[in-house]
Formats: C-alpha cells, structure tokens, sequence
C-alpha cells in the first residue's frame, strides 16, 4: 500500500510528462488557430482541436491509470482527478509561455490587427 505522499509524488511525475504532450497540441492548435485567418479548412480544423484537446486528457488519464495500477486494480477518483488536474495545469504552463513568446517576439500586432 502506498502512502499518500507517494501516491501525489507518482501523479504528480505522470502528470508533468503527459502535460507536455498536451501542451504541444495547445501550440499546435494555436498555431491552427493563426493559420484558419487565411484558409478556411483551419477553422473547421480548429474547432476540432479544441474539442479533442479534453478528450486527449482523458486519453492520457487513463494511459496513467493502466500505467499506475493495470486495468484490474481499484483506481480512485481522487486519482485520477488529480492527474487530470496537474496534467491541465502543467500544459497550460507550456502553452501560456509559447502565446507570450509568441505574442511578444513574433507577431508584431498581426493577430489582433486580423
């Protein structure tokens, strides 16, 4: 049996890996995002993205819980909420530091000038 501090230690160090994964596909539909202002296939594109990046974290939640404790062994709610949680919060970093970077050293006032 684990105690709590290994359990949030564990989660936790899932969560930062699978927050990459999904903070990628937030630039990736940022960048979409840019791109729909002169194609009209990225709109649609985008839509998409934005509806699948929660499905990609429920995706990635249950990948850590088959990664955690198999498909046969109790899984909390508690758990798996908290990976979802930190996994959300950590892609969020990553996304809010590429709009900055972008925003700031790229765009030069183009995607509010759209």
């Amino acid at each position: 049996m684990q105690s709590n501090n290994e359990i949030i230690r564990e989660v936790n160090q899932y969560a930062m890996q699978n927050g990459i994964v999904l903070g990628l596909f937030g630039i990736a539909s940022l960048a979409v995002f840019k791109w729909s202002f002169y194609h009209p296939f990225f709109s649609t594109l985008f839509m998409v993205m934005l509806i699948g990046s929660p499905v990609l974290g429920v995706f990635l939640t249950f990948k850590y819980r088959q990664a955690s404790v198999g498909t046969d062994a109790p899984f909390g709610f508690a758990r798996g909420f908290l990976h979802a949680l930190f996994t959300g919060f950590y892609a969020s970093i990553w996304v809010a530091l590429f709009t900055f970077v972008y925003l700031n050293y790229f765009d030069h006032g183009t995607l509010f000038a759209a």
